[in-house]
Parts: structure tokens; C-alpha cells; sequence
């Protein structure tokens, strides 16, 4: 894998993982208010899209090197 791209996917998922940690620390609360709830709603939209955005960077590290072979 291509040194930046593994640096890349490397921030991505600390990306998502402080996503994450704080949806977990959101929904923890034992009431939120609308605005928090808003917060969910766009907390885990970020998270799939860090998490499909990993993938993609995956997949394509993942042909580059087959196509280098």
C-alpha cells in the first residue's frame, strides 16, 4: 500500500473513531434536546461516510497493488 494512502486511511479511522466516541457520549445523556438529537442524526451520517470513504481508499490501494504485480 502507497505510504500517503495508508497514512490517509490511518486519519480516517480516528476520524471515526472520535465520531463514534462521541455518539456514544450523546446517547449516554439520559435526555437530549432537539439539537442534540440533531447532532446524532448528522454524527452518524459522518460515520458512514468515514466509513465508506475507508473502504473506497481500501479498494483502490488494494487494485493498484494487484495491477502492480
Amino acid at each position: 500500500m502507497n505510504p500517503a494512502a495508508h497514512m490517509e486511511i490511518q486519519r480516517l479511522r480516528r476520524q471515526h473513531q472520535g465520531t463514534d466516541l462521541e455518539l456514544l457520549l450523546l446517547i449516554g445523556r439520559p435526555h437530549l434536546t432537539p439539537a442534540e438529537l440533531a447532532e446524532v442524526q448528522a454524527l452518524k451520517k459522518r460515520k458512514l461516510q468515514l466509513k465508506d470513504r475507508i473502504h473506497w481508499l481500501e479498494a483502490i490501494s488494494r487494485e493498484h497493488a494487484d495491477s502492480a504485480e
